[in-house]
């Protein structure tokens, strides 16, 4: 081996062992510090909304909700795909005597007007959108056995629509074409 071989993969290493360093150290912190961050900004929306005077503070489901917004906020440095997967397999003769949010939920919104139910359901939402996302993209295996394989689909298809509108004219006169050479020789 040469020198330049013997540096080409001292650098090749480095680089490695940065990107390394930069996908399971810095990645993880930085999704963690926007998903709190993306829960304490929809927290503080849903405390607008209630001192807004739409919705009690003392109503089941803003306190339901605001504490499990809390809750997210507090443990969500615990919220990995593995858990998330040990907790839905072991604890469900735990969650067979525990009623599940969503349903407490909805029962705890139904003595609310249509529009506040609305409301709420939609703050929940904007939360299990950000619970998701927040698991997805924090598992390397999830990354590249769903987040990656999914992105690309969608990639491919939107190119596809978009490669087929921009050559419809050519599509068509090709199309045309055919069909009048078709007509001559019948």
């Amino acid at each position: 081996m040469n020198e330049m071989e013997v540096a080409t993969i001292l650098l090749s290493l480095v680089a490695l062992l940065g990107l390394t360093w930069l996908v399971f150290a810095v990645f993880p912190e930085l999704l963690l510090d926007e998903y709190r961050q993306g829960v304490f900004a929809l927290r503080d929306e849903l405390f607008d909304y209630a001192a807004s005077g739409a919705i009690a503070f003392d109503d089941r489901s803003y306190g339901l909700l605001r504490s499990t917004m809390n809750g997210l906020i507090r443990y969500a440095h615990r919220m990995t795909l593995p858990r998330m997967y040990l907790t839905l397999r072991i604890g469900r003769p735990v969650q067979a005597n525990f009623p599940p949010f969503h349903t407490r939920f909805t029962e705890a919104t139904n003595d609310l007007s249509p529009a506040n139910r609305k409301a709420l359901h939609d703050f929940c939402r904007r939360m299990d959108v950000l619970n998701l996302k927040f698991i997805l993209l924090g598992s390397p295996i999830s990354l590249m056995t769903i987040v990656i394989p999914a992105a690309y689909y969608f990639a491919i298809r939107h190119a596809a629509v978009w490669l087929a509108r921009f050559f419809r004219a050519q599509v068509e006169m090709a199309d045309s074409a055919v069909s009048a050479f078709d007509q001559q020789l019948c």
